[in-house]
């Protein structure tokens, strides 16, 4: 394995896993927070919705009050008005209109209506939920009626202060229906009827509830709640409906839910609100972390090309020139010297391989004075058999000068009858010094 396959399979796998680390850690940490703060954020519109229908319950009602604790409503409830006329000056379908109610009726001790006056949006533009349609006005009326007597709006039981407000789903309808006491303009008086009134949500209206919140909503017939559902929080002795707040489920990853359900006087679930928001938070948060892993993977290979650069030139390549020039080194007279390779530490190595070549050059020397000074013949060869090295003596021995026998084969110099013998220990020499 070359040094930068082996550099490259160090640093390959640490920058993959840093990068896979820091994904991970994003999606963990900050994804979840991000997503978090979008459930925050989904509650939050739901529980301004619940608010917003709790003001409208809750104006509807002052209003209807002011209309309920009236001397011209109390006497007629006694038999000392006309009702034509209370009904012409008090609940003409323009005067309705001017206090957002769809409908209010009279109605005495017993549930019998004294007076009443009906102007609905046209059953076409009602917004039915559900499978259920408005069969007509008229059933409509009745089912009102009905569903305020079985549900006790009418039971005020003598008592002015009795109030309530509700949100009904009536022939798959909703509205919201509000009832208040009928007694004198001071309230001092015992109750003697009621005053019931309310409003349907057409377009227009659930427009304004719209408007008024984020995302999407939509009104809903009630379902089955489990555990899970939170109830929510209402002032004490309130005549306004209970809520229920569902845990946020995520239709995808753009898409979140929440539902709220408002309940009647019995505690029975009526109508369901649901709240689809998006997860603005969580897609540009994914968004930001994916541009920031994308431009941190994007740093790293550039960095990684700078590194891999600096190790070509200033290191690899310069490895490579002093494999060359030692490899180079050969049996030359005179060793050569490796090139300058700078002041780090391959420029220490070149100083340190030079200094190891002065002195084995000068071992060498030492060495050839000492040859030279014997008298016996001393030669060295190569694996080929021709000689490299040798001393003056052998010089004389043989008669032969510098010259002549550098690079010579040894056998040339023998007698015919010593060359196989020679050859036979030159072999058995090699094989004993080749490697095992």
């Amino acid at each position: 394995m070359t040094l930068r396959t082996r550099l490259f399979s160090l640093f390959a796998p640490l920058l993959v896993l840093t990068l896979l680390a820091v994904y991970g850690l994003s999606e963990r940490l900050l994804l979840s927070r991000f997503d978090q703060q979008d459930n925050l954020r989904l509650q939050a519109e739901a529980h301004k919705a619940h608010a917003l229908l709790l003001a409208h319950i809750h104006r509807t009602s002052s209003l209807l009050r002011s209309y309920a604790w009236w001397d011209g409503s109390y006497e007629l409830l006694l038999g000392e008005g006309d009702r034509s006329r209370f009904l012409r000056r008090n609940l003409d379908p323009g005067q309705l209109a001017n206090l957002d109610f769809d409908f209010m009726v009279l109605l005495d001790d017993r549930g019998q209506v004294v007076v009443e006056q009906w102007a609905p949006p046209d059953l076409l533009d009602m917004l039915p939920v559900g499978g259920e349609r408005p069969r007509s006005i008229a059933s409509l009326r009745r089912d009102i009626l009905a569903r305020s007597q079985r549900l006790g709006l009418l039971q005020h039981g003598g008592d002015a202060q009795f109030q309530s407000g509700q949100l009904l789903l009536v022939q798959g309808v909703p509205l919201l229906l509000t009832v208040s006491a009928v007694s004198n303009s001071q309230g001092s008086a015992e109750a003697i009827g009621s005053l019931l009134a309310g409003y349907f949500f057409d377009g227009a209206r659930q427009e304004n509830l719209q408007l008024r919140t984020l995302g999407d909503l939509r009104l809903l017939p009630p379902v089955a709640m489990d555990d899970d559902w939170q109830r929510l929080a209402l002032p004490a002795d309130t005549p306004l409906p209970q809520g229920w707040l569902s845990p946020r489920s995520l239709l995808d990853a753009q898409r979140q839910r929440i539902e709220l359900q408002s309940a009647n006087s019995l505690g029975e679930p009526e109508l369901r609100l649901q709240l689809t928001g998006e997860r603005i938070n969580f897609r540009k948060g994914g968004e930001a972390i994916h541009f920031f892993l994308g431009l941190s993977l994007a740093i790293a290979l550039a960095a990684a090309l700078l590194v891999y650069i600096g190790l070509e030139f200033w290191v690899l390549r310069r490895l490579g020139r002093l494999n060359g020039e030692i490899a180079a080194i050969g049996d030359q007279a005179r060793l050569p010297r490796v090139g300058d390779l700078g002041r780090d530490e391959l420029g220490a190595l070149s100083t340190g391989l030079n200094q190891m070549l002065e002195r084995l050059e000068q071992s060498e020397a030492r060495d050839r004075v000492v040859l030279d000074a014997i008298h016996d013949g001393y030669f060295e060869v190569d694996a080929e058999g021709r000689l490299q090295r040798f001393n003056r003596a052998l010089e004389r021995l043989l008669g032969y000068r510098d010259d002549q026998l550098l690079h010579r084969p040894f056998v040339e110099l023998l007698a015919g009858d010593e060359v196989e013998r020679a050859r036979q220990l030159f072999q058995q020499a090699r094989d004993d010094a080749s490697p095992r």
